[in-house]
């Protein structure tokens, strides 16, 4: 997990490395620039790993294309040489209802590097990992384009445009 710098060290004018505290910065794979940076690296996140929220939204992901450094709501996930840092990204994609239902706390919910680490994940090949991502990376752009279709009849349907 991460572990935040001196408030102090972070802003918009301080000179460092880009700083990541939670998923404001999320896309939809690749995480966005931070404008803020800190001159206290405390945790670094490498070049393509995998970020998951570990406080409110617990569970959602992106891939850093770069160093960062991150804050105690982030945790960097560096996959092994035999895993495929795709399989492991649509993997873990699958498991935020699991961490959410995991997730503890009264202000705000969060999970725990235990709970990440004794999280089971089944690991095929890596030959056989990869042949998961082209698929599901082939019929992903088929799925999201139904979704907007769904979404755009539902809108019409609201409007009564369609009846």
């Amino acid at each position: 997990m991460g572990q935040s710098p001196e408030g102090i060290n972070v802003g918009e004018t301080v000179q460092g490395m880009e700083f990541h505290q939670g998923k404001i910065f999320f896309t939809d794979k690749i995480i966005g620039k931070s404008n803020q940076q800190t001159s206290e690296i405390t945790k670094v996140a490498k070049e393509n790993s995998i970020l998951l929220c570990m406080r409110a939204p617990v569970g959602k992901i992106n891939i850093t294309d770069r160093e960062i450094c991150i804050g105690r709501g982030l945790s960097s996930i560096i996959p092994f040489f035999n895993v495929d840092t795709m399989f492991l990204y649509y993997l873990l994609e699958t498991l935020e209802s699991d961490f959410n239902k995991k997730a503890t706390g009264s202000t705000f919910k969060a999970i725990t590097g235990d709970i990440v680490k004794n999280q089971a994940i089944p690991l095929p090949p890596l030959a056989e990992q990869k042949r998961i991502v082209r698929a599901l990376e082939a019929i992903l752009p088929v799925i999201d384009e139904y979704r907007k279709k769904e979404e755009e009849l539902a809108r019409l349907i609201l409007s009564r445009k369609i009846i």
